[in-house]
């Protein structure tokens, strides 16, 4: 869901130290902040309720026809 650097920083689990600098990248970087939300709002659009779920529906048809097709 979330793209480095696009929508949101990345950071390793359990790397403190990471989560600390990308944190303060995030204070001192205004842009960065506004930008990244941005994105990342935008780019949330793809997920809510009424975009997802008629794709897991599709999906869910397409391997019911694989399945029916290949007995």
């Amino acid at each position: 869901m979330i793209v480095p650097e696009e929508t949101g920083l990345l950071v390793p689990s359990g790397d403190v130290h990471a989560l600390m600098r990308a944190m303060e990248r995030l204070i001192q970087d205004p842009d960065l902040r506004d930008r990244l939300g941005r994105e990342a709002r935008v780019r949330a659009r793809r997920f809510t309720p009424e975009v997802a779920i008629p794709r897991i529906e599709r999906l869910y048809v397409e391997l019911i026809a694989k399945g029916e097709s290949s007995s």
